[in-house]
C-alpha cells in the first residue's frame, strides 16, 4: 500500500530494484486511505497523454480503472534549401507542429502550454538536404511549419496525428524570400 501525507497530490512511485529478483519491480496498483468524498485521479506517463477520472469514494472504499494511455507521436520527415550556398557556416531548420484548433491546450505538470510541438534539425555546412522530427505530439490535426534564417517559411498539411509515429512529412523546399526596399527616415 502507498500511504501519503495528508495534502499530498503528487507522487512518483518510480519502481525499485529488487536484488532477491534480481529485476526492476514496478507497482500496478495503489492503495489510498482517504475520507469518503469525490475525487479526480490524473496520472502521466511520458511518452503518454495523461489521463484522467473522477471516482465517488463511499465508507465501504472504491477501486478505479484509469483510462487507456494514448501513446504521443513523433513526426518525422524532410527539409530542403534551394542551394549549398543558402547553407555556408551550418544552419538550425526549425519545425513546428501547429494546431489547427483554436484554443487547444495542454495541462503540464507546471502549467498550461499551447498543444503541438517543436523540432527541427541542424544542417551541417553546405548541406542542402536533412531530416527534422518533432517528438511529442498530442493526437490532433496539425500544420507543420519550416523556417531557416533568410529563407521564406513554408508549410504542409493539415495531417492528422493518432497515437502512432509518421514520417515522410516532407517540407516543400525553401525559397528566397522578396526583398523590402525603401527609406527609412
Amino acid at each position: 500500500a502507498l500511504h501519503l501525507p495528508s495534502g499530498t497530490a503528487v507522487f512518483d512511485d518510480g519502481g525499485l530494484w529488487d536484488p532477491a529478483l534480481n529485476e526492476f519491480v514496478t507497482k500496478t496498483s495503489f492503495k489510498f486511505n482517504v475520507a469518503a468524498g469525490t475525487y479526480t485521479v490524473d496520472a502521466q506517463l511520458f511518452p503518454f497523454t495523461p489521463v484522467s477520472t473522477t471516482i465517488f469514494v463511499g465508507v465501504a472504499g472504491s477501486s478505479v480503472t484509469l483510462p487507456a494511455f494514448a501513446k504521443k507521436s513523433t513526426l518525422m520527415g524532410s527539409v530542403t534549401l534551394p542551394s549549398a550556398s543558402f547553407n555556408p557556416y551550418g544552419q538550425f531548420v526549425s519545425v513546428q507542429a501547429v494546431p489547427l484548433a483554436t484554443g487547444t491546450a495542454v495541462n503540464l505538470a507546471y502549467g498550461v502550454a499551447a498543444a503541438g510541438g517543436f523540432g527541427g534539425v541542424q544542417l551541417p555546412p553546405g548541406a542542402v538536404t536533412g531530416f527534422y522530427n518533432i517528438p511529442g505530439v498530442d493526437p490532433g490535426q496539425y500544420r507543420i511549419v519550416g523556417n531557416v534564417q533568410g529563407l521564406s517559411s513554408v508549410s504542409t498539411g493539415p495531417i492528422t496525428v493518432a497515437s502512432v509515429d509518421l514520417d515522410n512529412i516532407d517540407l516543400p523546399a525553401f525559397t528566397q524570400g522578396g526583398v523590402i526596399t525603401g527609406t527609412v527616415t
